[in-house]
């Protein structure tokens, strides 16, 4: 599963866990409902190919126009960088 703002990871010998990346707000490209928002499938894919990198996701599509400012406390550590 991934979304624009949300993926799953697994570890070696874990099981896999949701991840939601904070201060940013990125369209759903899969959703049970409703369903795909406009340029979802986009953001999906433009995140995927995003992880490997090793770069702060979060404010790499904050920088390519694919995600907007979210933040919601208690989680504002980076509000400032990604302002």
């Amino acid at each position: 599963m991934s979304h624009g703002d949300t993926f799953m990871v697994a570890f070696a010998g874990t099981s896999s866990a949701r991840v939601r990346l904070i201060g940013v707000g990125a369209p759903e490209g899969v959703h049970p409902t409703p369903s795909a928002e406009p340029f979802g499938v986009a953001a999906a894919a433009f995140t995927k190919g995003l992880l490997p990198d090793g770069r702060m996701v979060n404010e790499v599509l904050l920088a390519a126009g694919d995600a907007q400012l979210y933040t919601l406390p208690p989680n504002v550590r980076h509000v400032e960088r990604f302002r």
